[in-house]
């Protein structure tokens, strides 16, 4: 029984340590204004745009979609989840330390890693 508890325990922060260094998190800055919008694909209406966000904003990022020939990026403003695909911004990224001591699960991102090709990453 003390093997398998120690095992278990082993197991577990192992699964946590991968976390915390293989995963991504990031921060959209806004180098301009940019529309949130609600839904992909369709125009800036009054009806898909969530909100405008202002230039040095700062949005969490939730993750990536391959999207045409370019990436959106869904982020969280405000527990209001949106899509930004155009307009200037870059990504920040954090250091694992930060990911680590926040363990924040909805911070953690898998799917930005192609975003490096695309758009200025500062981290």
């Amino acid at each position: 029984m003390k093997r398998v508890v120690v095992a278990l325990v082993s197991l577990t922060i192992l699964v946590v340590l991968l976390l915390a260094v293989a995963s991504e998190a990031y921060i959209l800055v806004a180098d301009g204004p940019l529309y949130l919008r609600r839904n992909l694909g369709e125009p800036d209406s009054k009806a898909n745009v969530i909100a405008q966000v202002r230039a040095g904003q700062e949005l969490k990022v939730t993750g990536c979609i391959d999207y045409k020939s370019d990436i959106a990026v869904r982020v969280d403003l405000n527990e209001q989840i949106g899509y930004i695909s155009d307009g200037n911004f870059h990504l920040m990224r954090l250091p694992w330390r930060v990911r680590f001591a926040s363990f924040d699960l909805d911070s953690v991102v898998w799917s930005c890693h192609g975003f490096f090709n695309n758009r200025k990453i500062e981290g």
